[in-house]
């Protein structure tokens, strides 16, 4: 019986039927690191970054390897645990990128522990229980990291229902797309362009973006500051990304004075780590068509950014002393950037229909 119940644990470990793309993200960072980690230049933090940073045109750019290890929906806890299996996984970088989504910072972090668990060792388990003092978060992280049958119950309820009703699993085909897009870009998620998306009145994501009131959970900002003094212990230069978000989703925050709510947090912050740098691309007016929802960019636009960020550093790479601490990008330029990337759609295509590989 104990054999039995191994085995199945083991072939849901391997099966991409049994997670969801929300689980992957995590899965994919926890299996890259190793890869990760001949990187000179690292990336981490939540979908801004995932999104909207590229290493393949930060390597064309500053002639350094890059890896993009953010997670989609992640709070600061997982941005820290992640550079710290990189660290253990052999990474030296000389910089990272990293951002903190304002609207996601409110979040409690123990919200996200059945996700976590994908990601945490249990070295990290404890650390995440001295953190914030739940035994029952710490409880569930250890059933997610050891039990796949724990963490993948929703997705196998789901895979029960479609084979009792004779329909093939709803999650592998889009895990797999992800899966490729990104393996193919270097951990980057790249979204095609989205004819549309100028046109539409209010996006999914847009309410998160302007609730009022807003403050950084206290953990939250307790992990910020670990993450940047594991980066300060292993003298890594760190910038700090504050990426364009949509222009009306910008305006309404400049009106209820988000934006001069999270700039005042961020310079608090950077006030105690001399040597971070912010790269701030709020004002670089970036185009509602660029967009495909409220803060994330498309190929073209996050493409632009991209080169963006690495003509910033490469301005500054002594570290903050050698140049501006804050760093306000110039405005949005569509120069053709000739760098091979894939795009979600194209991963769609090549899994479905043979591989036409990264696109210019």
């Amino acid at each position: 019986m104990i054999g039995l119940m191994l085995a199945i644990e083991s072939s849901l470990e391997a099966s991409r039927d049994s997670t969801t793309v929300a689980n992957a993200y995590y899965q994919f960072v926890r299996q890259a690191c190793r890869e990760a980690s001949r990187a000179e230049v690292l990336c981490f933090g939540d979908s801004l970054v995932k999104v909207d940073v590229l290493p393949r045109v930060i390597e064309s750019r500053l002639k350094q390897r890059a890896y993009n290890l953010a997670i989609a929906g992640s709070l600061p806890p997982a941005s820290f645990y992640a550079f710290r299996r990189a660290l253990a996984a052999g990474a030296r970088p000389e910089a990272v990128l990293v951002d903190f989504k304002p609207s996601l910072l409110p979040v409690d972090p123990r919200a996200t522990v059945p996700l976590l668990g994908e990601l945490l060792s249990f070295r990290d388990g404890l650390d995440f229980y001295r953190s914030t003092h739940d035994a029952n978060a710490l409880a569930s992280l250890m059933l997610v990291e050891q039990l796949a049958s724990y963490r993948c119950r929703g997705p196998i309820r789901a895979n029960v229902m479609a084979a009792l009703l004779g329909n093939p699993s709803p999650m592998r085909a889009l895990v797999e797309a992800h899966w490729r897009n990104w393996a193919a870009n270097k951990g980057a998620h790249i979204f095609p362009k989205s004819p549309d998306a100028a046109r539409v009145a209010e996006f999914w994501d847009e309410k998160g973006c302007v609730e009022a009131g807003w403050r950084c959970d206290p953990a939250n900002a307790a992990y910020i500051v670990k993450f940047l003094r594991l980066a300060a212990a292993h003298r890594v230069r760190v910038y700090w990304l504050i990426p364009p978000i949509h222009p009306r989703v910008h305006a309404k925050r400049e009106q209820l004075g988000l934006n001069a709510r999270f700039t005042k947090f961020v310079r608090a912050v950077q006030a105690r780590f001399p040597e971070v740098v912010v790269i701030d691309g709020r004002s670089s007016g970036y185009d509602s068509a660029l967009f495909v929802d409220a803060t994330h960019l498309d190929r073209q636009g996050s493409m632009a950014f991209s080169a963006a960020v690495a003509d910033a550093m490469g301005t500054g790479r002594g570290g903050a002393s050698s140049g501006s601490r804050w760093v306000d990008l110039p405005a949005y330029s569509d120069r053709p950037i000739d760098v091979p990337v894939e795009d979600l759609a194209q991963s769609q295509i090549a899994l479905g229909g043979g591989d036409r590989g990264p696109r210019r």
